[in-house]
């Protein structure tokens, strides 16, 4: 059983007062999240997908492409074809270092922006090239391009350095407008768990971000974390938490019908034996029926549960809070 005391977290810009009870055995679990991310947890933690057109790729790989991803971003290095059409990017950039790469293809070029202003939402357009042709950059912003930018003046730590911060923050502002014409909108509280995934901080971060995410749809919550022959929580808001009942062991048919299905269940038969345990793991006597109950996926298996409600009160719609959570929630409950 769980011997540790409960730690209380609280900043000025939490909304809640989130408990975290810390990892047993001890151990410093940000290694080995580091390097499950690293094997394939990026790429479900991407947001946007950005097609480059680059006459030269190079200056995309390495750290611009690594940025990116820190940021939620997926960098595709695309060609001028069919199958590359503005359409099937949330944003695209086109680099040419040299103005004479687009001669031959000027046609395509301002058929490729103008499908992206087609789209629904449409897709904005970066065009990064020498911007010495006044007649050129007139058809560019009569196709629709989103922004112009002149391209790096060399290949030194310095200007690669600017370059890399100036295109990354006209992309994040370009996502952000076209987030605001349709596209789902990142909350703060989901940018902040992708962070805390993703950075070398504290590994209790993770779980709270993932906490007050929670907290903006329910009154209270639980993380169980899930292994081989235990349930334990391991952090919550709003439930009056006992440390000496932390743990509640494999085989309890409400919970493990959430751990083995990976299905969310949004109603529960409050006076059942397993309701009890549950109820009794988070320091109540009875959990009402609107009760959600959250797989938190990880590589295609559950590492966890969310339980959440609001005392009682009808649930809203939580299918995004679901999709996330089964995307990265078990990287948090390590």
């Amino acid at each position: 059983l769980m011997t540790d005391e409960i730690f209380d977290f609280q900043t000025s810009s939490d909304a809640v007062k989130i408990h975290v009870l810390p990892s047993e055995p001890p151990r410093n679990p940000l290694d080995e999240m580091q390097v499950d991310l690293d094997a394939g947890a990026p790429e479900e933690l991407l947001f946007a997908d950005i097609g480059v057109f680059a006459q030269d790729p190079r200056i995309w790989r390495g750290s611009i492409e690594r940025q990116w991803r820190q940021l939620g971003w997926r960098l595709h290095l695309a060609n001028l074809s069919e199958e590359n059409d503005a359409k099937n990017f949330d944003l695209v950039v086109v680099h040419h270092q040299n103005a004479m790469a687009r001669i031959e293809a000027e046609r395509e070029w301002l058929e490729l922006i103008r499908r992206g202003c087609e789209a629904d939402p449409p897709v904005p357009v970066v065009w990064v090239s020498p911007l010495g042709d006044p007649e050129w950059v007139h058809r560019l912003i009569d196709a629709g391009v989103s922004f112009i930018m002149p391209p790096p003046t060399g290949e030194s730590g310095g200007v690669a350095s600017r370059f890399t911060s100036d295109v990354t923050r006209v992309v994040d502002r370009q996502l952000r407008g076209r987030r605001g014409r349709g596209a789902t909108e990142l909350s703060e509280a989901v940018s902040d768990l992708v962070g805390a995934i993703l950075s070398e901080s504290d590994p209790d971060r993770g779980v709270r971000s993932l906490l007050q995410l929670a907290a903006e749809t329910f009154d209270r919550g639980a993380v169980l974390t899930v292994d081989d022959s235990t349930l334990r929580c391991r952090a919550g808001f709003g439930y009056p938490f006992d440390r000496n009942a932390a743990v509640l062991p494999r085989g309890i048919g409400l919970l493990e019908e959430v751990v083995q299905s990976g299905t969310a269940m949004l109603e529960i038969e409050p006076g059942s034996a397993d309701a009890r345990k549950l109820a009794g793991v988070c320091g109540v006597e009875e959990l009402p029926s609107e009760l959600a109950l959250i797989p938190l996926g990880r590589f295609g298996s559950v590492a966890g549960v969310l339980v959440a409600d609001r005392e009682g009160c009808e649930l809203p719609d939580i299918d995004e809070l679901v999709v996330l959570a089964g995307r990265l929630g078990g990287a948090v409950v390590i």
